[in-house]
């Protein structure tokens, strides 16, 4: 490896581990408030921290666009919602599916 390749490896390094630190630190700054949201919409824990994990993965990969940290948990907030609202929206369709089989197997009979 050559210095030039070796200097980039450790500027990399050393940037991957701010990203991860810089994480963390959303990570412990908005998970609470997070968390108690995601339960609010949900009302089941094991559900809330799905949905709290996924918003927080979606609005991580748009942290380099944002300008503060308030805009961080402003994204964080609305992907819970809309999220929420997905998953919601789902399952709803996925009954009435289950239902449509339900009464042409019905039907047939």
């Amino acid at each position: 490896m050559d210095t030039h390749t070796a200097i980039g490896a450790v500027s990399v390094s050393q940037n991957e581990r701010a990203s991860r630190g810089k994480l963390g630190e959303l990570y412990e700054n908005h998970s609470q408030a997070g968390m108690r949201l995601a339960y609010l919409l949900t009302g089941e824990r094991a559900r809330a921290e799905d949905l709290f994990q996924e918003a927080f993965v979606k609005a991580s990969g748009h942290l380099a666009g944002m300008r503060d940290e308030q805009a961080f948990g402003a994204y964080l907030r609305r992907s819970i919602v809309n999220l929420n609202t997905s998953h919601l929206r789902r399952r709803r369709l996925e009954r009435r599916v289950e239902a449509a089989r339900v009464n042409d197997g019905q039907r047939s009979r």
